[in-house]
């Protein structure tokens, strides 16, 4: 069975890296004492899978990762386990069993909601931004505008939803060198179906809609190659 957990990762949780996240996930899977599958080779590691990775020092509210049991459980005995050997500041939110899994949760992940907040970042229009991205050692200028599919405001900031392939670290440069003061918080991340952004946690597919994402994504892949 394939195991679907989303979980917050807060407090000290946002200054280790997505390395380090991934050997947390390691042992505590590990401490479970489930039946996991597990990959081949002299230096076996527990088959799974993770949602986009953030930066350092970035809140998430929805991390989201995968793995296979090779048994039959209920998913409330699955969490209450994993739950017990998890740190304090790894907040398990809600898990679900799924039935198939065919792409990872990276390429499933078309959109990511985040929330900026700070005084100034208010009155900033982010369609007006311009980021600097080093390629091959040459620097270009992408306008953020292209990449945002919806801005809107709220009590501490702004909310941006926005094209996954445009890196929320150079967002962070861009706010840094502007020398505003801020605080990021990943609240989603989606797949954009129809016009529609679903959370990858709740997808639920069948096979017409898994010939229409494989469309999508090859056309979302050969436009990121034009950033």
């Amino acid at each position: 069975m394939i195991v679907r957990i989303e979980y917050k990762k807060i407090g000290s949780l946002i200054f280790i890296s997505t390395l380090d996240t991934e050997r947390l996930w390691e042992r505590i899977l590990r401490r479970t004492d489930l039946n996991l599958k597990y990959t081949e080779g002299y230096n076996p590691k527990v088959v799974k899978d993770f949602s986009p990775a953030i930066p350092l020092g970035v809140f998430s509210e929805s991390e989201i990762i995968d793995f296979m049991i090779t048994e039959n459980l209920e998913i409330d005995y699955v969490l209450s386990i994993i739950k017990k050997v998890s740190p304090f500041d790894l907040f398990i939110k809600r898990g679900k069993v799924i039935n198939e899994k065919f792409a990872s949760l990276s390429s499933l992940t078309t959109h990511i909601e985040v929330e900026i907040a700070g005084e100034k970042i208010k009155n900033l229009n982010f369609k007006e931004l311009e980021l600097d991205k080093n390629i091959d050692g040459k620097l270009k200028v992408t306008e953020l505008n292209r990449f945002i599919f919806k801005e809107s405001e709220n009590e501490n900031g702004k909310i941006l939803i926005f094209d996954s392939k445009v890196s929320l670290k150079n967002i962070m440069n861009k706010l840094n060198k502007m020398e505003l003061d801020f605080i990021i918080t990943k609240k989603n991340n989606l797949n954009l179906q129809n016009d529609k952004l679903i959370s990858i946690f709740d997808l639920n597919w069948n096979f017409d809609k898994i010939l229409l994402w494989m469309k999508k994504l090859f056309i979302h892949l050969a436009l990121s190659h034009m950033i």
